[in-house]
């Protein structure tokens, strides 16, 4: 189906007046059918339209536009002759298809040329209505807002076997794995671990730690406490089997000395084990002094408790005070 148009004015005519119509011819270039448009009268002197909606017979291969003018004097003029293949009895002009003139679910997928519609021609802020199957997808940049997650298996935090990554309410927390049996997962501010971990190559060694500390309130001593261990700070930690503990002291002591000698033991227990002593002499009355301890230890698979104590031998008045005492156990292991 096709629209023929085309703009028809006279001067000083007379007669009927003048169209344009729709010529079909065969395959020889024999006419088969005619079809012609309004007329224009030969008394119009300003360009009026001549048009029509023509339906070509099946057998025509070809057609011709033509003017026609039955007037018996003056002049025709003709401009702007155009033929435009019509949907239907309906003719759709050069850009009169805009954005709202498309019914809503007018235009269905597969209406859509594969490829058509490219990334540089989409410009959305919201892509929430996408309900497909979306391939290999390459991301720059992924964020999740407050309530967005991505998961398979589980259907929230920590619920179900599988895995969540989301931003609950602007915590952000995963989980993966089974709650009841072997998972890990973050809880915005503990990561926990349930179940073995499996290593295929191998840990470097003290690659793996554990520590415990502890920091006690000043401690003072005076005669009374000369000739036995005092303690100073205590700490416990628990280790497993081959593992090695390192046991760290610092603490800073001042002390006037009124009469006798001055001496100061330091001594690192496990337990009721003595593990090493540090005997500390010859310094000045009244000074400030910072005494760091350390020793290595190879305990046993067990909570094993460290004691870090004095034994000074204080002769007269004389005082002692510990001060910014803080003791570390670091546990290294394979």
């Amino acid at each position: 189906m096709f629209y023929v148009e085309g703009w028809l004015k006279h001067s000083g005519a007379s007669g009927t007046g003048s169209y344009v119509r729709l010529r079909g011819l065969d395959a020889s270039g024999s006419e088969i059918s005619t079809q012609a448009a309004n007329i224009i009268s030969s008394a119009t002197t300003t360009y009026t339209r001549s048009s029509g909606t023509f339906t070509v017979p099946a057998n025509v291969v070809g057609v011709n536009v033509e003017v026609v003018s039955d007037i018996t004097g003056g002049t025709c003029y003709v401009d702007d002759v155009r033929m435009i293949r019509a949907s239907g009895s309906v003719l759709i002009e050069d850009g009169a298809v805009i954005a709202d003139k498309v019914a809503a679910n007018a235009i269905t997928a597969d209406k859509i040329q594969a490829g058509a519609v490219t990334a540089a021609k989409i410009s959305v802020t919201n892509l929430s209505a996408i309900n497909a199957d979306m391939g290999s997808i390459t991301a720059g940049t992924i964020v999740l807002p407050s309530g967005g997650f991505i998961r398979s298996g589980q259907t929230a935090y920590n619920t179900g076997t599988g895995f969540y990554i989301g931003n609950d309410s602007g915590t952000p927390r995963f989980s993966f794995g089974n709650p009841s049996g072997k998972n890990i997962r973050w809880d915005g501010s503990d990561l926990t671990v349930n179940g073995g971990i499996i290593v295929t190559d191998s840990v470097a060694t003290n690659a793996i730690t554990a520590s415990a500390s502890d920091s006690p309130a000043d401690i003072t001593l005076t005669s009374a406490n000369s000739g036995v261990d005092n303690t100073l700070s205590t700490v416990s930690i628990t280790t497993v089997t081959g593992s090695k503990v390192l046991v760290r002291c610092d603490l800073t002591f001042k002390f006037t000395l009124a009469t006798g000698a001055l001496i100061n033991i330091y001594k690192i227990y496990r337990g009721s084990t003595l593990l090493v002593d540090i005997p500390l002499t010859s310094l000045a009355s009244g000074g400030t002094y910072r005494v760091p301890l350390q020793w290595l230890d190879s305990p046993s698979a067990a909570t094993n408790t460290y004691y870090i104590k004095v034994e000074p031998t204080l002769g007269g008045s004389t005082t002692y005070i510990y001060e910014d005492i803080i003791t570390v156990a670091t546990e290294f292991k394979r």
